[in-house]
């Protein structure tokens, strides 16, 4: 049993560090992230610069924290299980910098295969549903694209959405929302009234995430459907605010 089990950890090791000598440097990427200089490296590593990349910011869970002993072995079982499929589903020009709470991926464009295929398949070798953003950049917009791939993905990863592909299409209301603005102090004012009411603020947030749909908030919140009726009542005297009318919900 131990003999089998340790040929197959080391082959897997051995792979994924042969595919990551025949990328390019770390300190490739390290400099297009950061916006200096990349003529010496490309120089000396004989690599050619491509006209766009497809920019992705993955996040590899657990998400944030110290990571204990046995979390940080599965974490990073998980690391390389994405590193192989990064090698064996992308061009070799693409540029990786993961660690083990996730990273950055540079695709040279045009992608051989959509984006959304790509994802799906790095989590399907993660074997967890990875959570991303991505858009399209030149080199010299890598710098300002990343942080705002991480900013996104940090907002998707706040509102607890489901693992998946984000562009910024698919965040641009919460994002504008998100946004400091006098707006969004008196947008933000409108649930104060609930700040002594927790329970309503879960019902209401569990509600909305729910699409309305009563069974399903009632089963989620382990209460009757007429409880989860009350609560929205009690909702609506409070803020003012009727989520059963378009303009209530839309505000």
């Amino acid at each position: 049993i131990v003999t089998p089990t340790m040929s197959i950890a080391y082959l897997e090791e051995l792979r994924t560090m042969i595919a990551e000598n025949r990328r390019t440097p770390p300190a490739l990427i390290a400099a297009l992230i950061a916006g200096h200089d990349t003529t010496r490296i490309t120089r000396e590593c004989g690599v050619k610069i491509a006209a766009s990349y497809s920019v992705l910011a993955v996040q590899l869970p657990p998400q944030q924290g110290e990571l204990a002993p046995e979390t940080r072995i599965d974490a990073r079982r998980t690391l390389r299980r994405v590193q192989l499929a990064i090698a064996a589903r992308c061009p070799t020009s693409t540029l990786a910098h993961l660690t083990l709470h996730g990273g950055v991926i540079l695709i040279p464009s045009p992608a051989h295969e959509s984006l959304d295929e790509l994802f799906r398949g790095l989590s399907a070798a993660a074997e967890i549903g990875l959570i991303g953003t991505c858009a399209e950049a030149t080199p010299t917009e890598i710098p300002d694209t990343v942080d705002h791939l991480r900013e996104l993905l940090r907002l998707a990863q706040q509102l607890h959405y489901p693992p998946g592909l984000y562009r910024f299409a698919d965040l641009a209301v919460e994002y504008q929302l998100t946004r400091p603005s006098p707006a969004r102090t008196h947008l933000g004012a409108m649930l104060d009234p609930l700040d002594p009411h927790p329970v309503l603020m879960e019902t209401l947030r569990i509600h909305i995430g729910n699409k309305l749909n009563r069974r399903r908030s009632a089963r989620q919140l382990n209460v009757h459907m007429n409880t989860v009726d009350y609560r929205l009542k009690k909702i609506t005297e409070l803020t003012g605010f009727d989520l059963s009318k378009p303009e209530g919900l839309w505000r």
